[in-house]
């Protein structure tokens, strides 16, 4: 009877256990998880902005820890700023002083660059200076073609300091600047002369260089330059009156073939205001071998190291192909 009891009492005991689970603490499950809103494993790391989240463990529960990430941001004051940002700007009185504190991307780290911008006021300037060149080309009259380069070379000067323009608009008031000048001197290519230089004889004489036709030989007449022979010292020099102070930026020639034996190769271009110098060196280059084209020759536009106001051009001769230096037509780039 008493084992019977006994029996009982035990499967009793086994029942309770299969019927009744163990009470399982939520929150701790939930915390064994990781973190939550947004639900994510321990050590998940996103980003807003400039704010950093990265899921941590904090004593026994998990939470999304924010942080300021420098290496995404610029951080000034507890604050972020995105790369490309202006983070302050101050300027003087007189509005011509600007400074400002930018955030950058200086190797592929977000940087603090501070930069002073004192040439603000040159915008007002220059405006004044173009509208004195204006005045003076509708009065041309009463005004010299001195008066009118000099205000020229000023307005150009305040153009290289001006880092507020961008390069398209320095362009278009450099391009107005030259059509006002020769608007004002009526200077074009028909007053171009040669002043002087060597040649290879009267029928390839530098006179040819000022007309650009469009074969070398017609008509029993050549339409060329050429330097004396190799075997005469082969000079290759001449200078140029363009009949007025112009205002270029580029040259414009054609090579010559020559029946396969004059050909220039390089050179170097020389400017002045007048005849005496003194001169600058505004150009050295080398064209291709032309002696095996067929006319007509291609016209070449090649640009100047440097814009630059001139009367007088100086071609001096550097090496040529075959036996001498030679082109078919010379002139400055005009608008």
């Amino acid at each position: 009877m008493e084992m019977k009891v006994w029996m009982i009492i035990i499967y009793s005991l086994v029942a309770l256990c299969h019927c009744a689970p163990a009470q399982v603490d939520d929150n701790a499950e939930r915390h064994k998880r990781g973190c939550s809103s947004p639900k994510a494993q321990p050590g998940t790391v996103y980003y807003e902005g400039c704010t950093k989240f990265e899921c941590k463990k904090k004593r026994r529960t998990f939470v999304w820890e924010e942080t300021l990430d420098s290496g995404v941001c610029c951080i000034v004051d507890n604050k972020g700023f995105p790369v490309g940002s202006v983070i302050f700007s101050n300027s003087t009185a007189d509005n011509c002083t600007i400074s400002t504190l930018t955030c950058r991307n200086i190797g592929n780290l977000p940087s603090l660059v501070y930069q002073d911008q004192d040439n603000q006021c040159s915008n007002e300037e220059l405006l004044e200076a173009l509208e004195m060149i204006k005045k003076e080309t509708e009065m041309n009259s009463n005004h010299t073609e001195e008066l009118l380069v000099e205000h020229a070379k000023h307005t150009e000067e305040l153009l290289e300091e001006n880092a507020s323009l961008t390069e398209d608009e320095m362009e278009t008031i450099k391009t107005m600047l030259d059509t006002l000048l020769i608007m004002h001197t009526g200077c074009d290519q028909g007053d171009v002369t040669v002043v002087s230089g060597n040649q290879g004889g009267s029928a390839v004489s530098l006179s040819n260089l000022l007309t650009h036709d469009k074969v070398e030989y017609e008509n029993g007449k050549y339409n060329i330059w050429n330097s004396p022979h190799k075997n005469y010292g082969a000079p290759g020099n001449f200078v140029l009156n363009l009949g007025c102070k112009m205002r270029f930026a580029a040259i414009r020639l054609v090579n010559t073939r020559s029946g396969g034996a004059w050909a220039t190769r390089q050179f170097r271009l020389l400017t002045s205001l007048t005849q005496s110098g003194p001169w600058t060196q505004v150009l050295e280059t080398e064209l291709e071998d032309s002696r095996q084209q067929q006319d007509p020759l291609p016209l070449q536009v090649i640009a100047l190291d440097t814009r630059t106001t001139a009367q007088f051009v100086r071609f001096e001769g550097i090496s040529y192909w075959g036996v001498g230096y030679g082109l078919q037509f010379f002139d400055i780039k005009r608008n």
